[in-house]
């Protein structure tokens, strides 16, 4: 696992790093795509959508090394799952497919009120990054279903 974080940190800095050296050395990158976007859907992307939106490009390149980081390390593990499980247990843990949707839009919609919309009534929560990654906690917690009753307990 140390290879795949070695691996996915190098390659996320890189990325994300280029990511903003590009938007540094040619500026406009973006207004092309943007038009295109806006061609073909004006009702969904607002003219020059990406170029004029004013965004932190070093948070972009944040964003990238995180994005590229969780994704590489979670591909380590997974590769390796059968070298990191700790025998049978015979428990599964399980989050329902509708507590997992429900997490990815209301924390992709606190990311965008905060990131892109810059609401600020949403400041004193998402300004500690430990309150934003409650969220997924608290909604597992609140989705995951109570433990069955274990009847060696009532013997």
């Amino acid at each position: 696992m140390a290879f795949f974080g070695v691996l996915a940190g190098g390659l996320g800095f890189t990325l994300g790093q280029s990511l903003r050296a590009k938007h540094s050395w040619t500026p406009g990158w973006l207004t092309e795509f943007d038009l295109s976007l806006h061609k073909s859907l004006p009702g969904i992307f607002p003219e020059k959508f990406f170029s004029l939106m004013g965004w932190n490009w070093w948070n972009m390149m944040e964003t990238t090394f995180g994005l590229v980081l969780g994704f590489v390390l979670g591909l380590g593990l997974w590769l390796n799952r059968k070298l990191v499980a700790r025998g049978d247990t015979g428990d599964e843990a399980e989050i329902p497919l509708t507590a997992e949707w429900t997490l990815i839009v209301v924390h992709t919609f606190l990311l965008y009120l905060w990131g892109v919309k810059r609401y600020e009534g949403i400041d004193p929560i998402a300004d500690f990054p430990l309150a934003m990654g409650l969220v997924p906690m608290v909604l597992h917690v609140i989705a995951s279903p109570p433990d069955p009753p274990d009847c060696r307990d009532h013997a």
